[in-house]
C-alpha cells in the first residue's frame, strides 16, 4: 500500500506522512503473533509505534514493549503507550523517512518482507477490471484493479470487509461517497477518506488459507455495478 501511495501516479495528490501502527503490547509476548509475518511486517514498516490498551497491561507487558522498541533498527521516530487509542494528533503531521532510510529498513527486515506477495500490475485500457493471484511465505493473496468510472457502494463494501474472513485487506476504492482507503486486520476495519479523482480502485486480500477468489470477485463486481446478475 505504501509503495502504491508513494508511486509517481499519486505524487501530485498525496502527501504521505509517517506510518503509524497501533499494537497491543500483550501481543509482543504471544508466539502466535510473533511468528505471523503480517504482524511483523506491519510493525517493521511503521515509523511510529503506539502501544494501545496500556490500562489492560501488566508491568511485564510494558517492559516487553519498551525492550522491543529499543531493539528496533532503524529506530522508530516516536513511540508511546496509550489507552483507548488516544494517540497525540500532532503525530499525523510527522514527516516520513526518506526513501533511502526506508530501503535500509526493508533490507534489515528482509526475512519478513511481503512485497513479493503484492500483485503488481496495471489495468489494460480496454478492460473494466483485472485480477491477479499470488502466494508465498505460507500466504495467498489476490488483487483487483477496477476502472475509476465504476463506483462501489460504500456501505455494502464496508460490510463485506467487516465480514470477510481474511487476515488482511488493503484497498483504495472509489465509492458512491468518495474515495476511501481501507485497512482491515482480523475483521477490524479502518477507513480514511482521500481526495483522489481519476484513479483506479485497488483491492488486495491476504490470508494463510486459499480463499474462494471467484466468489469474492463476483461480490466485488456486483458492488461496483459490473455484475448485476
Amino acid at each position: 500500500m505504501i509503495k502504491t501511495l508513494t508511486s509517481e501516479q499519486y505524487q501530485n495528490y498525496i502527501d504521505l506522512r509517517a506510518t503509524i501502527a497501533l499494537v497491543d503490547p500483550r501481543n509482543l509476548s504471544d508466539e502466535r503473533h510473533l511468528e505471523n509475518n503480517n504482524f511483523n511486517d506491519q510493525l517493521a514498516s511503521a515509523e511510529v509505534i503506539i502501544g494501545n490498551k496500556v490500562d489492560e497491561c501488566t508491568a511485564q507487558d510494558i517492559d516487553v514493549f519498551n525492550d522491543w522498541v529499543t531493539d528496533q533498527q532503524p529506530a522508530k521516530i516516536f513511540h508511546k503507550l496509550v489507552k483507548n487509542g488516544q494517540l497525540p494528533l500532532e503525530l499525523l503531521e510527522l514527516e516520513r523517512r526518506e526513501a533511502s532510510a526506508e530501503a535500509k529498513g526493508h533490507a534489515h527486515h528482509h526475512d519478513h518482507d511481503h512485497s513479493d506477495l503484492e500483485p503488481v500490475f496495471e489495468l489494460p485500457p480496454e478492460k473494466p477490471y483485472i485480477r491477479r493471484e499470488n502466494q508465498g511465505q505460507g500466504y495467498f493473496s489476490c488483487g483487483w484493479i477496477v476502472g475509476e468510472e465504476h463506483k462501489f457502494n460504500f456501505d455494502e463494501l464496508f460490510s463485506l470487509f467487516s465480514d470477510l474472513n481474511a487476515e488482511r485487506v488493503k484497498a483504495v476504492v472509489n465509492t458512491d461517497k468518495g474515495c476511501f482507503a481501507f485497512n482491515v486486520a482480523n475483521r477490524v476495519v479502518s477507513v480514511n477518506q482521500m481526495s483522489l479523482e481519476g484513479y483506479e480502485s485497488r483491492i488486495e486480500v491476504i490470508d494463510s488459507q486459499l480463499m474462494p477468489w471467484e466468489d469474492l470477485e463476483g461480490i466485488l463486481l456486483k458492488l461496483c455495478g459490473l455484475n448485476d446478475a
